[in-house]
């Protein structure tokens, strides 16, 4: 009834039916927990079944919750309660395509490393995919630059693509990691190791190609958020590319349908002015710079880039039974950290709504021709959950929406 997210999210889902309804008790899988309620009341128990917790694991699926629902104004009627039967909530998952710079400079090995560039990329990566806490992300990978057409000519006769379509035929599709017997982690091990690094870094092409591929991979998949990472080590150089061009790029990324982000990861001494790129791709204010560590600080940026990428987005559960549900009725409840209260979070109309203060939004109006889909905490209520361990996300079902919070 409840998992623990990559982002350290305990996420659960409950139904909820207005107090004075008649009790419901579920059956446990294994002499576990039930819960039953009578009517009009407002208290409740829940015990864990065999090998279970608070929240009944491997016992109970019904529950009554204390928590208060709303009044017919709005505000929390902390004189009533409501029945929970538990379900399953979702979090939208993560889709991820690395961009990776194999240009010649990545053979590079500066100054306090005891290995190049590449070499500490292509521990890195592995790295990150086989850490047991991204099992359930989608990634895919290529590389820039690639050959030009004959193998001559692209910029100046480098020898190198400038054409943004050879960038967009990726040398990792995006699959679910680790992929069956780790199929996903070897085939990005394999593809780095035969990675040939040479020439130059044509920048603006390569984000552009990348961005075609995961604008791709989210049209078809819109129950995810995809991103960009690029990755490079330096500026760009060749194929017209500079700052401002991948910049530019960036934020068609942004501006298109879907709505694509990059996040950009420096590597080496010469990233500095990378931070335009990752501010026009929506994830500034800063790019990820990794110039000291090794491999190790390029595995623990790939990690905050996924702990940033991991949204406060939640998928509107399916009503208990079947039916339809009733998007008026619909409440979110948190709880920050192991031990924090459980609190009802206001809803408001819009992101624009959300100012300083705690709440979440539908990702679509009520009353339009397209029923939401999506839930989305406000930054400040995003923010204290997922810096937080063990934090909890209920989605209560059945009783007025609160949309002030007294």
């Amino acid at each position: 009834m409840a998992r623990i997210l990559a982002a350290g999210i305990s996420l659960s889902t409950f139904v909820w039916g207005c107090a004075g309804t008649d009790g419901i008790s579920g059956p446990s899988a294994g002499n576990g927990g039930h819960a039953t309620g009578g009517a009009g009341t407002s208290v409740g128990s829940v015990a864990g079944g065999a090998g279970g917790g608070a929240m009944g694991t491997g016992g109970a699926s019904t529950m009554i919750v204390t928590t208060a629902p709303s009044d017919g104004g709005g505000q929390v009627n902390e004189d009533a309660a409501c029945v929970a039967t538990a379900m399953e909530g979702e979090q939208r998952p993560v889709a991820l395509f690395l961009m990776m710079d194999s240009s010649g400079s990545m053979n590079d090995v500066d100054k306090g490393q005891t290995q190049s560039r590449w070499q500490l990329i292509a521990t890195a990566v592995p790295a990150f995919l086989s850490d047991p806490s991204n099992v359930g992300l989608f990634a895919g990978l290529d590389f820039f630059p690639e050959p030009a057409s004959g193998g001559s000519g692209g910029s100046g006769g480098t020898g190198i693509s400038c054409s943004v379509t050879d960038y967009e035929n990726p040398n990792v599709p995006i699959a679910i990691v680790p992929g069956a017997n780790n199929a996903q982690v070897t085939a990005f091990a394999n593809a780095i190791k035969g990675r040939t690094v040479q020439a130059e870094t044509p920048t603006t092409p390569a984000l552009q190609g990348a961005i075609h591929v995961a604008s791709l991979w989210q049209a078809a998949h819109p129950e995810m958020n995809t991103f960009v990472v690029f990755m490079t080590d330096g500026q760009p150089n060749g194929c017209s590319s500079t700052v401002k061009n991948a910049a530019a790029a960036a934020a068609s990324g942004v501006a298109g349908t879907p709505s694509i982000k990059t996040y950009v990861l420096g590597v080496g001494p010469s990233t500095g002015n990378l931070d335009a790129i990752a501010v026009a791709g929506g994830t500034g204010p800063k790019a990820y710079l990794v110039t000291t560590g090794g491999a190790a600080a390029l595995t623990a940026a790939l990690n905050a880039i996924k702990g940033t990428a991991l949204s406060c987005d939640y998928k509107v559960p399916a009503p208990a039974r079947g039916g339809t549900l009733d998007f008026t009725a619909v409440n979110v409840q948190t709880r920050v950290g192991f031990n924090g209260t459980q609190s009802i979070v206001r809803n408001v109309p819009d992101a624009t709504a959300c100012g300083t203060a705690d709440g979440w939004y539908y990702d679509q109006p009520l009353g339009g021709s397209t029923p939401p889909t999506t839930i989305t905490l406000c930054p400040s209520s995003c923010s204290a959950l997922t810096s937080n361990n063990g934090s909890q996300l209920l989605v209560l079902i059945g009783c007025k929406t609160v949309t002030s919070v007294r």
